[in-house]
């Protein structure tokens, strides 16, 4: 029993008031009513939990990873001396369907850049990037949904 670290509230509230505050607010990557709405808690929640007098319970807490991702959720974990890893490889994250998006939009923009146009030959190209990013969107929104 003397391995067991003591992780206080007060220590919990502060770290997870600077990770909230780094993606939701006035000009950051969330608004507060929007990051509420994704999960599922209301607004006045986060707002607390941005200001380090509030925590979220485990299944709030776990919506606001599965949004904001590893990183904030990790801020959290490693109180305790712990990091979250994945534990699926192929598993679809937001991370990982912007990764898809950008390196479409990356050869969209490099074929515009060519010659003002996307001809047939880029168009096949791109196709299988199109494919990746329309099956990781669908099993991204479906894992949200369920």
């Amino acid at each position: 029993m003397s391995n067991i670290l003591a992780v206080s509230q007060s220590s919990v509230q502060d770290v997870l008031s600077v990770a909230i505050r780094a993606y939701a607010g006035h000009g950051r990557q969330y608004s507060t009513a929007l990051l509420a709405d994704a999960a599922v808690i209301s607004e006045s929640s986060v707002k607390q939990y941005a200001q380090g007098v509030g925590t979220p319970g485990l299944v709030a807490f776990l919506r606001l990873v599965m949004i904001l991702g590893p990183e904030f959720g990790n801020a959290i974990t490693r109180l305790a001396g712990f990091e979250m890893v994945p534990t699926e490889t192929d598993a679809v994250n937001s991370y990982a369907l912007n990764a898809h998006a950008a390196e479409l939009l990356g050869k969209i923009a490099d074929a515009i850049a060519d010659d003002g146009r996307i001809d047939h030959m880029e168009e096949a190209e791109m196709a299988p990037l199109v494919e990746r990013l329309h099956s990781a969107s669908g099993a991204w929104l479906a894992r949200r949904v369920g």
